[in-house]
């Protein structure tokens, strides 16, 4: 039987962690950790536990891609998500089903997983209540890409339904961009000490 679809990881403010929680479907209880762990790394505000969950699920030469980025290699998916530490007040990723796309021969499986996703804003002075909403929520559909032999992602797409998807040559030039401007804030500094400092299993 699925399990009911369940919120993962609402949090608010810097110091919460995300809560883990049951994909719905029938995966193999590996396969669901890892989806698992891949949606919790969207919801975490913390560094540590965020660089935890990349070098426990996803493959060094991973490759990411949604409506605004495009960028390949751990680093760069790394730098785009410690983006949402940084830009985002809370952040919550409710995961509505996990299809099982199983290709005989092949060393890898694909996993999609609609998902509903709340991006809020802190909203605590008074420009931002002017300028900016309490949330964006978004309808996307994610797949993941998972080494049969190692259990880590080697693909993750986070497509959003019914927004303009960028060529594939423009998401990646915002990606790069993006990623060297917050190398100059000293970001990149920050991700890769905690991506050392950081265990190999995340919990």
């Amino acid at each position: 039987m699925s399990a009911a679809p369940l919120s993962i990881g609402q949090v608010n403010g810097h110091t919460s962690t995300a809560q883990a929680a049951s994909i719905p479907g029938n995966l193999p209880a590996p396969l669901a950790k890892v989806v698992e762990q891949a949606c919790r790394v969207y919801c975490v505000r913390d560094l540590a536990e965020q660089a935890a969950i990349f070098n426990s699920v996803y493959a060094p030469e991973v490759e990411f891609q949604d409506n605004i980025a495009h960028s390949k290699g751990l680093h760069g998916m790394r730098m785009q998500f410690f983006s949402l530490i940084r830009l985002f007040d809370s952040v919550s990723v409710q995961p509505h089903s996990a299809t099982l796309k199983d290709m005989p021969g092949a060393k890898i499986v694909e996993v999609e997983v609609p998902t509903t996703q709340t991006y809020g804003f802190a909203r605590t002075g008074f420009m931002t209540k002017r300028l900016l909403p309490e949330k964006i929520v978004l309808d996307t559909t994610m797949t993941l890409t998972v080494d049969k032999e190692t259990n880590q992602i080697v693909k993750h797409t986070d497509f959003w339904k019914d927004k303009f998807l960028p060529p594939r040559f423009v998401r990646r030039i915002n990606a790069m961009n993006s990623n060297g401007f917050m190398s100059l804030l000293g970001w990149g500094r920050k991700v890769d000490k905690a991506a050392k400092q950081a265990p190999s299993t995340a919990h």
